[in-house]
Protein backbone atom coordinates (compact mmCIF):
# COMPACT_ATOMS: atom_id res chain seq x y z
CA UNK A 1 0.00 0.00 0.00
CA UNK A 2 1.35 3.48 -0.81
CA UNK A 3 0.40 6.90 0.03
CA UNK A 4 1.29 10.04 -2.36
CA UNK A 5 1.15 13.40 -1.44
CA UNK A 6 2.67 16.79 -2.99
CA UNK A 7 5.66 17.45 -1.03
CA UNK A 8 8.44 20.13 -1.74
CA UNK A 9 11.30 17.56 -2.40
CA UNK A 10 14.23 20.26 -3.81
CA UNK A 11 13.00 23.48 -2.11
CA UNK A 12 12.17 24.54 -5.87
CA UNK A 13 8.16 23.11 -6.49
CA UNK A 14 5.50 21.04 -5.43
CA UNK A 15 5.99 17.57 -6.92
CA UNK A 16 4.05 14.34 -6.44
CA UNK A 17 5.61 11.97 -3.74
CA UNK A 18 4.64 8.28 -3.10
CA UNK A 19 6.20 6.68 -0.07
CA UNK A 20 4.81 2.78 1.40
CA UNK A 21 2.13 2.97 3.98
CA UNK A 22 4.82 1.26 6.54
CA UNK A 23 7.24 4.36 5.87
CA UNK A 24 10.48 4.56 3.78
CA UNK A 25 12.34 6.78 1.22
CA UNK A 26 9.54 9.18 -0.49
CA UNK A 27 10.12 8.63 -4.49
CA UNK A 28 9.17 11.90 -6.49
CA UNK A 29 7.27 10.75 -9.28
CA UNK A 30 7.44 13.73 -10.81
CA UNK A 31 10.85 14.20 -11.81
CA UNK A 32 11.70 15.89 -14.76
CA UNK A 33 8.14 17.72 -15.39
CA UNK A 34 6.95 20.86 -14.52
CA UNK A 35 5.95 19.77 -10.44
CA UNK A 36 2.51 18.73 -9.28
CA UNK A 37 0.46 18.38 -6.55
CA UNK A 38 -3.04 16.87 -5.30
CA UNK A 39 -2.26 13.72 -6.46
CA UNK A 40 -4.83 10.98 -5.42
CA UNK A 41 -4.94 7.56 -6.54
CA UNK A 42 -7.51 5.77 -9.38
CA UNK A 43 -9.77 3.43 -7.04
CA UNK A 44 -7.57 0.38 -8.52
CA UNK A 45 -4.02 1.77 -7.39
CA UNK A 46 -3.05 2.01 -10.99
CA UNK A 47 -3.38 5.51 -11.71
CA UNK A 48 -2.36 8.35 -9.78
CA UNK A 49 -4.43 11.12 -11.08
CA UNK A 50 -2.73 15.32 -9.99
CA UNK A 51 -2.57 19.12 -11.14
CA UNK A 52 -0.05 20.74 -12.43
CA UNK A 53 0.16 24.28 -14.27
CA UNK A 54 0.63 24.57 -17.50
CA UNK A 55 1.03 27.60 -19.53
CA UNK A 56 -0.52 29.40 -16.38
CA UNK A 57 -4.07 26.82 -16.40
CA UNK A 58 -4.21 24.23 -13.59
CA UNK A 59 -4.58 21.06 -15.58
CA UNK A 60 -5.81 17.43 -14.34
CA UNK A 61 -3.38 14.83 -15.22
CA UNK A 62 -2.93 11.16 -14.70
CA UNK A 63 0.37 8.57 -14.63
CA UNK A 64 0.93 5.18 -13.73
CA UNK A 65 1.06 4.88 -9.95
CA UNK A 66 4.67 3.41 -10.54
CA UNK A 67 5.81 6.43 -13.01
CA UNK A 68 6.55 7.51 -16.08
CA UNK A 69 4.58 9.67 -18.89
CA UNK A 70 1.68 12.09 -17.82
CA UNK A 71 -1.49 12.39 -20.02
CA UNK A 72 -3.98 15.40 -20.03
CA UNK A 73 -7.27 14.87 -18.97
CA UNK A 74 -8.37 18.23 -18.23
CA UNK A 75 -8.42 21.82 -16.43
CA UNK A 76 -8.70 21.67 -13.02
CA UNK A 77 -7.75 21.00 -9.62
CA UNK A 78 -7.74 18.76 -6.85
CA UNK A 79 -8.94 15.30 -8.70
CA UNK A 80 -10.58 12.49 -7.11
CA UNK A 81 -12.33 9.25 -8.50
CA UNK A 82 -15.38 8.23 -7.30
CA UNK A 83 -16.20 4.64 -6.11
CA UNK A 84 -17.77 4.01 -9.81
CA UNK A 85 -14.86 5.76 -11.83
CA UNK A 86 -15.49 8.76 -12.47
CA UNK A 87 -13.41 11.94 -12.06
CA UNK A 88 -14.43 14.68 -9.84
CA UNK A 89 -12.18 17.98 -9.52
CA UNK A 90 -12.56 21.70 -8.66
CA UNK A 91 -12.41 24.49 -11.36
CA UNK A 92 -11.46 27.23 -8.51
CA UNK A 93 -9.19 26.30 -4.60
CA UNK A 94 -8.98 29.59 -3.27
CA UNK A 95 -12.28 31.28 -1.91
CA UNK A 96 -15.13 29.26 -3.82
CA UNK A 97 -14.96 26.96 -6.55
CA UNK A 98 -17.43 24.50 -8.19
CA UNK A 99 -16.82 20.43 -8.44
CA UNK A 100 -17.20 18.96 -11.74
CA UNK A 101 -17.64 15.23 -12.62
CA UNK A 102 -15.89 13.93 -16.01
CA UNK A 103 -17.77 10.62 -16.95
CA UNK A 104 -15.39 7.58 -16.81
CA UNK A 105 -15.49 6.40 -20.23
CA UNK A 106 -14.56 10.50 -21.82
CA UNK A 107 -17.95 12.86 -22.75
CA UNK A 108 -18.35 16.33 -21.22
CA UNK A 109 -18.04 17.48 -17.78
CA UNK A 110 -20.99 18.33 -15.55
CA UNK A 111 -20.95 20.91 -12.86
CA UNK A 112 -22.08 19.55 -9.86
CA UNK A 113 -22.29 21.80 -7.01
CA UNK A 114 -21.25 25.15 -6.49
CA UNK A 115 -19.72 27.42 -3.45
CA UNK A 116 -16.77 24.74 -2.33
CA UNK A 117 -14.83 26.60 -0.26
CA UNK A 118 -10.64 26.07 -0.48
CA UNK A 119 -10.93 22.47 -1.39
CA UNK A 120 -13.33 21.11 1.37
CA UNK A 121 -14.97 18.21 -0.74
CA UNK A 122 -14.59 14.34 -0.84
CA UNK A 123 -16.54 11.72 -2.61
CA UNK A 124 -18.23 8.73 -1.37
CA UNK A 125 -20.88 6.05 -1.97
CA UNK A 126 -23.32 7.54 -3.41
CA UNK A 127 -22.46 11.50 -2.99
CA UNK A 128 -20.23 14.23 -2.06
CA UNK A 129 -19.56 16.21 1.21
CA UNK A 130 -18.91 20.01 0.70
CA UNK A 131 -18.44 22.66 2.56
CA UNK A 132 -19.83 26.15 1.60
CA UNK A 133 -20.88 29.42 2.97
CA UNK A 134 -23.71 31.80 1.77
CA UNK A 135 -22.01 34.36 2.97
CA UNK A 136 -18.89 36.28 4.44
CA UNK A 137 -15.68 37.02 2.36
CA UNK A 138 -13.18 34.16 1.22
CA UNK A 139 -9.33 34.37 1.51
CA UNK A 140 -6.87 32.80 -0.29
CA UNK A 141 -5.02 31.05 3.27
CA UNK A 142 -7.93 31.36 5.34
CA UNK A 143 -11.68 31.75 4.51
CA UNK A 144 -13.42 33.86 6.90
CA UNK A 145 -16.99 33.26 6.00
CA UNK A 146 -20.18 34.61 8.37
CA UNK A 147 -22.24 31.64 10.42
CA UNK A 148 -23.83 30.48 7.66
CA UNK A 149 -20.64 28.10 6.52
CA UNK A 150 -22.30 24.65 6.50
CA UNK A 151 -21.48 20.62 5.87
CA UNK A 152 -23.23 19.96 3.17
CA UNK A 153 -23.82 16.26 0.97
CA UNK A 154 -24.70 16.10 -2.64
CA UNK A 155 -26.69 12.61 -3.28
CA UNK A 156 -25.95 11.64 -6.41
CA UNK A 157 -29.90 9.84 -7.29
CA UNK A 158 -31.97 12.70 -6.11
CA UNK A 159 -28.96 15.43 -7.36
CA UNK A 160 -29.84 17.57 -4.86
CA UNK A 161 -27.82 18.92 -1.75
CA UNK A 162 -28.57 18.69 1.75
CA UNK A 163 -27.33 20.13 5.15
CA UNK A 164 -25.44 17.85 7.80
CA UNK A 165 -24.24 20.78 9.87
CA UNK A 166 -24.41 24.39 9.71
CA UNK A 167 -22.62 27.34 12.10
CA UNK A 168 -19.19 25.48 11.46
CA UNK A 169 -17.15 28.90 11.88
CA UNK A 170 -13.82 29.38 10.26
CA UNK A 171 -13.05 27.17 7.86
CA UNK A 172 -9.54 26.37 7.42
CA UNK A 173 -8.01 25.92 3.73
CA UNK A 174 -4.83 26.62 1.96
CA UNK A 175 -4.07 27.73 -1.79
CA UNK A 176 -0.77 25.27 -1.32
CA UNK A 177 -2.82 22.10 0.31
CA UNK A 178 -5.94 20.46 0.45
CA UNK A 179 -8.62 22.44 2.86
CA UNK A 180 -8.74 19.52 4.91
CA UNK A 181 -12.12 17.66 4.42
CA UNK A 182 -12.01 14.20 4.20
CA UNK A 183 -14.65 11.27 4.63
CA UNK A 184 -14.92 7.39 4.83
CA UNK A 185 -16.15 5.20 1.96
CA UNK A 186 -19.57 5.01 3.53
CA UNK A 187 -19.96 8.51 4.28
CA UNK A 188 -20.54 7.87 8.05
CA UNK A 189 -17.34 10.09 9.23
CA UNK A 190 -16.35 12.99 7.76
CA UNK A 191 -13.34 14.96 8.61
CA UNK A 192 -12.78 18.90 8.40
CA UNK A 193 -10.43 21.35 9.92
CA UNK A 194 -11.80 24.83 11.34
CA UNK A 195 -10.15 27.57 13.53
CA UNK A 196 -11.90 28.15 17.24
Amino acid sequence: TMIAFHGNADMQRGDVMVVPARGGQPRNLAKGMAGGSFPSFSRDGQWIYFSAVEGGVSRIWEMAATGGARVKVTNGIMPIESYDGDLFYLDNLTGAGSAWRLPRGGGQAVKVVEGVISGNFDVVDGGLYYIDSVSGAAGSFIDRPGRDTRLRYFDFATTRSTTVAANLGMIVGATNGPGGLSATRDGRTVFFARTD
